[in-house]
């Protein structure tokens, strides 16, 4: 027979020992990670966001409705809806365009979010390019929504892009007008999957500035850099390679005109044919 004593810790060491087992049962799930989903916690966030926040207008079955769709995007989903919602709301857009516009950022991950934000404010910063919200929410919208790969060449390309077109005195336009270009080269940079902002810039001081080049106009040169660059990121160094070649007295001895379209037949063969 065991002693009092020895009764004690044998039954505490037993219930030490299954409480231990109990504990271990319970999955470790990295906070990180990405297979599993806390649809309920954002869910009941989302809920109690509108249900506290009534200037919104929401009633309950909108509010349950917001919530399920939110939570389809699994962890952190309210959290990026949230964000995404109160920064349209607050420059006034209407709250069910708002709702559309934060669920499909709710569904991705939180680097689009914050890609979202920032260049948001960038395009509508009136000490920027100043835009109107529409404007602002349709460009960031291009860049943003249907990206599938690292939003940070985006960011970089467009930024670098605006700066260029505000800045350099060769350029001079619109604020709309920049930004418009900035984006049309920046979905070029996605389309390659890397940045596009050097090509441009040097593509444009090649054709206007560049003593080598053919020195046209600022009009002129941004239409054939627009549609050359196109051809993916070696198109400058073809155009400049060819044009140089053409227009030497030890090449082709073009002349301006007929180098200008030697250069672009080459630009146009930047990206490689399907072998059949």
């Amino acid at each position: 027979m065991l002693k009092g004593d020895h009764m004690k810790y044998l039954l505490t060491f037993l219930f030490l020992l299954m409480f231990s087992a109990q504990v271990s049962s319970e999955p470790q799930i990295p906070e990180e990670s990405t297979q599993f989903c806390k649809s309920s916690r954002e869910y009941i966030t989302t809920f109690n966001f509108f249900t506290k926040n009534k200037e919104f207008g929401l009633n309950q079955d909108e509010i349950k409705k917001t919530s399920f769709e939110v939570s389809k995007g699994c962890t952190n989903a309210s959290q990026r809806f949230i964000k995404i919602f109160k920064l349209l709301t607050e420059v006034g857009i209407d709250t069910r365009t708002s709702i559309k516009y934060a669920q499909d950022f709710a569904q991705l991950k939180d680097q689009f979010t914050e890609a979202f934000i920032t260049l948001f404010k960038f395009t509508y910063n009136p000490d920027l390019l100043d835009l109107n919200v529409l404007d602002a929410l349709e460009i960031t919208l291009a860049l943003t929504k249907n990206q599938k790969d690292s939003i940070k060449n985006t960011m970089a390309d467009f930024e670098d892009l605006v700066e260029y077109c505000l800045e350099h005195e060769s350029m001079e336009l619109p604020h709309k007008k920049c930004a418009s270009i900035a984006m049309q080269v920046t979905l070029t940079g996605q389309k390659y999957k890397i940045k596009m902002a050097k090509s441009f810039i040097q593509f444009l001081d090649f054709l206007q500035e560049n003593k080598k080049g053919p020195q046209i106009d600022k009009t002129s040169a941004l239409s054939r850099t627009l549609e050359l660059i196109n051809y993916g990121p070696l198109s400058y160094k073809n155009f400049s390679q060819a044009y140089s070649f053409a227009i030497s007295k030890t090449g082709l001895k073009y002349s301006t005109v007929d180098a200008m379209k030697f250069a672009t037949q080459m630009a146009k063969k930047s990206i490689q044919e399907s072998k059949k």
